[in-house]
């Protein structure tokens, strides 16, 4: 038997559905070096999904990189 593996999105631990889609447009944001963007749609996502651990963390990973 092959053995499927499925490949899981860190948006998927987020339950709201509109935290979601912030957080992909934060992601994307970060990809194209924009960290003002990416910052505002990770608060964004906390407003709707609460202090979700990875949301933190990825809002302390930006702290770290330069504007």
């Amino acid at each position: 038997k092959r053995k499927v593996s499925r490949m899981v999105r860190p948006e998927q631990a987020l339950t709201q559905v509109q935290a979601k889609k912030f957080y992909r447009l934060a992601m994307d944001a970060e990809r194209r070096g924009d960290i003002k963007s990416a910052r505002i749609n990770y608060k964004f996502a906390m407003d709707l999904e609460g202090e979700h651990p990875m949301l933190l963390e990825r809002l302390a990973a930006l702290d770290t990189v330069e504007e």
